[in-house]
């Protein structure tokens, strides 16, 4: 068996109806060391995704109680971000991009070789460690700084304005006023980013309404239909507006990846984005290009 490096060993889900199949990526995980847990349905899964933790979800797509995708998209909406390797032979450019979407890591296409699919399982869990150290080291630099701002700065008035305003009702925040030109308004998008609104803040552009609970958006009066990716990226760029986020940033904070080979995802999910919102709007343009540097949103015309 080739395994060019060594991997931590992990819990990993297999969810597929085929026997053969399963035994046999059951077999190849467990020469990896890893802990396998099998079950042919997506209701088993859900049950077992209640109690125990995983890893990695290898994820069939046709499954006896319904697509693989349904669970991809529910666990991606409900804030679970476990790696998710699908499996499927449905090999057509719209269904790869489809699994994709759904919040899928990689997309495997059946027949496939099984040294292909250990070292996709290895990319996967070599990201994941990857991610875990870097939120860890977040997390000290975080705790760090708490610690400095803590120390004592003798009697030096505090504004405390900004801690006023942030305990006020932001169950709808209106954004329609904010000049659209970041460089007259960087303050008072860093003083958004410091107020950190709830995540349930329903927020408002004009005609423009985004709904976090519902995964709804309105605009001119009208239903945008979106995808689970296409609202997170409009989300979190609009909790923002003006603000200049790359594309690895996005891959990190939209897709919970540091992978810069998704960066075409990031542009065809923008270019979707656009299209969607432009028809409803009289070509209105809310998602901006940076040349250079990445996407912003910005209420305005272009």
């Amino acid at each position: 068996m080739l395994n060019s490096e060594m991997i931590t060993p992990v819990n990993i889900l297999i969810v597929e109806d085929d026997d053969d199949l399963a035994g046999l990526i059951h077999m190849h995980l467990g020469f990896q060391g890893h802990s396998v847990t099998r079950v042919n349905q997506l209701s088993k899964a859900k049950e077992l995704m209640k109690s125990d933790s995983f890893s990695l979800m290898i994820l069939d797509r046709g499954l006896p109680d319904g697509d693989g995708l349904l669970l991809s998209y529910e666990l991606r909406q409900q804030g679970n971000h476990i790696p998710i390797l699908m499996l499927t032979a449905r090999d057509s450019e719209v269904d790869k991009v489809e699994g994709l979407e759904s919040g899928a890591d990689d997309y495997l296409t059946k027949p496939f070789s099984v040294l292909e699919f250990q070292a996709r399982v290895r990319t996967i869990l070599r990201r994941q460690e990857l991610m875990s150290q870097r939120s860890q080291q977040k997390l000290e630099a975080t705790s760090d700084r708490q610690l400095t701002n803590q120390m004592p700065i003798g009697d030096v008035p505090i504004d405390n304005t900004l801690e006023d305003q942030s305990s006020a009702d932001t169950s709808l925040v209106d954004h329609s006023a904010i000049d659209p030109h970041p460089t007259n308004n960087a303050s008072l998008s860093e003083k958004r980013d410091a107020a950190n609104l709830p995540p349930s803040a329903q927020l408002q552009f004009g005609q423009l309404f985004i709904c976090p609970e519902q995964h709804h958006v309105k605009l001119a009066e009208r239903t945008v239909a979106l995808t689970a990716t296409e609202f997170s990226l409009l989300h979190f760029l609009a909790k923002r507006p003006g603000r200049v986020y790359s594309k690895d940033e996005l891959l990190d904070h939209v897709w919970n990846t540091q992978y810069e080979g998704y960066q075409h995802t990031v542009c065809s999910t923008v270019n979707r984005l656009r299209s969607k919102l432009e028809t409803h709007s009289n070509n209105q343009r809310f998602i901006h290009t940076v040349w250079g540097v990445g996407y912003k949103f910005q209420n305005g015309m272009d």
